[in-house]
């Protein structure tokens, strides 16, 4: 018989405004399904939306896929309401999906802290919550709660899920600095699993590169980690004729009016249009139709939208601030130091002159490399032992 894992997410499928955190849950389950029973508790409504999902009664159980998702209701995001899900389905262990999440992770191990659900393995995934650039915000708010929550032991023997090396130093630095916390520290590496449900063998079709034009794509949330305002800025000596779409959700509104006024001072050769936010099956054919995804965000924990990007065979343009690294090296795109604004300018203009033939080579080891990578056995490998040690303990 599966053993049960209890997913709590903030926001998941049919969502898609959130990113990442709803493509790399939704991968485990395609990946891992016929393993786990998955059962999943969300919000009934997508990232920056109070609209319920058309066709999802609240606070019901659905079967999406190969899980069981509860959406829950504004209403039901309370301890009571949270507490009664917890006790009332079966299942083996859980596994959060932030550290900072009020309704979805803080309230649920508040009531495990308090022996008020069942005693159960916790697998807890930061999701590049402890970057330094990503502490940086609200830090008024986070590094008290630090403080706090380490000094009450809420988060002893919970296992911490981290995507990379880089993302485990950087929370290792910040929770694990000192002896008193050496015990909740159990840190697992695992790179988020990549779905290829999108991608298909149809041959692409993709926009006609010219020497002296360009489309350029930003895909992602307009918020000041993505780092738009910098991208836009270093377009602005650029020559040829430029095209910067940009494609997300506009997360912070203060943010997105600076970027507006950047973008008037632009000269006439730089067109930037805002083309709002994207359904995941439209992917695909956005990619296709531009030429680079320039997008040198201020960290990221994985990075879907690249190798979504690669995969569909858009070479990337992204800061060293990834695990996505020595991408010249594999001739896919550039990862460059985000101090060093004249490279960025340079690679930007050697793409704007480049011609038909050498931007299809990038494309065709682009989406070589991409799938590679999402065809990785060893990533699915690496998600079964997670699982399975979890459930040991």
């Amino acid at each position: 018989m599966k053993k049960v894992i209890l997913i709590f997410c903030d926001y998941y499928l049919p969502g898609y405004k959130a990113g990442g955190p709803i493509k790399s849950i939704s991968s485990i389950v395609d990946r891992l399904g016929d393993q786990f029973t998955f059962k999943i508790v969300t919000r009934d409504c997508d990232y920056l939306s109070k609209e319920p999902y058309k066709d999802i009664v609240s606070n019901k159980w659905h079967r999406i896929g190969s899980a069981e998702v509860l959406y829950l209701g504004r209403r039901k995001r309370g301890f009571r309401p949270i507490h009664k899900v917890m006790n009332s389905v079966p299942y083996e262990a859980v596994y959060l999906n932030s550290f900072f999440s009020p309704h979805y992770s803080i309230k649920i191990l508040l009531l495990r802290w308090l022996k008020l659900v069942p005693d159960v393995p916790y697998l807890l995934a930061t999701r590049g919550e402890f970057s330094r650039e990503a502490l940086k915000l609200k830090p008024y708010k986070k590094r008290p709660f630090i403080v706090l929550v380490k000094a009450l032991g809420i988060y002893r023997g919970v296992k911490w899920h981290v995507s990379s090396q880089y993302e485990k130093q950087n929370f290792i630095s910040v929770f694990c600095n000192n002896k008193k916390s050496s015990g909740e520290c159990d840190v697992i590496v695992a790179s988020p699993l990549i779905s290829l449900l999108n991608e298909t063998e149809k041959i692409p079709s993709y926009a006609v590169k010219r020497p002296g034009h360009i489309k350029i794509l930003f895909f992602a949330r307009v918020a000041p980690m993505k780092n738009l305002l910098e991208a836009i800025g270093l377009l602005r000596e650029l020559s040829g004729d430029v095209e910067y779409n940009i494609y997300g959700p506009i997360d912070d509104v203060h943010y997105w009016s600076k970027c507006s006024k950047v973008m008037d001072l632009l000269p006439e050769n730089i067109k930037i249009i805002y083309r709002g936010k994207v359904p995941p099956h439209q992917a695909k054919e956005i990619f296709e139709d531009h030429h680079l995804m320039f997008q040198p965000s201020l960290g990221e924990n994985f990075g879907h939208s690249i190798i979504e990007s690669l995969l569909f065979g858009c070479p990337v343009l992204i800061s060293d601030r990834t695990p996505w690294r020595d991408l010249e090296v594999e001739g896919v795109g550039w990862d460059i130091d985000l101090t060093d604004k004249e490279k960025f300018k340079m690679v930007l203009q050697n793409c704007i002159n480049m011609d038909e033939a050498e931007y299809r080579d990038y494309r065709i080891r682009a989406r070589k490399f991409a799938r590679m990578v999402a065809g990785d056995d060893e990533k699915v490998t690496a998600y079964e032992n997670l699982f399975y040690n979890l459930l040991r303990n």
